[in-house]
């Protein structure tokens, strides 16, 4: 594994895997979800099921230039590197994925 699969923007109806399927597959293999800054953790939890087994990130989505960085995810890592990146992801050694709920 020399990635990770991320599916985007969840929360919009338009080019989201709910968007198209209504679900997310029980045997997709993918190591989290994607949240526009327009809803919060809590709501995709109530709102789409079965989300609250996936690490959760949220980003601008930008399309234009002056949207970059107006959404953001926080990581506590020990380096910036890719690898520490893969452990926030699976919440090993300490690393893990910061959220505001």
């Amino acid at each position: 594994n020399d990635g990770l699969v991320i599916a985007s923007h969840i929360d919009r109806e338009s080019y989201s895997i709910i968007g198209h399927l209504g679900f997310i597959p029980e045997d997709l293999e993918i190591d989290g979800l994607e949240i526009s800054p327009h809803t919060t953790p809590a709501q995709v939890n109530i709102n789409i099921p079965k989300t609250e087994k996936y690490p959760l990130i949220t980003s601008s989505d930008a399309h234009f230039l002056e949207d970059i960085g107006k959404a953001t995810t926080s990581f506590l890592l020990a380096q910036p590197s890719f690898d520490e990146i893969k452990m926030a992801f699976s919440q090993r050694n300490g690393r893990k994925i910061v959220m505001e709920a």
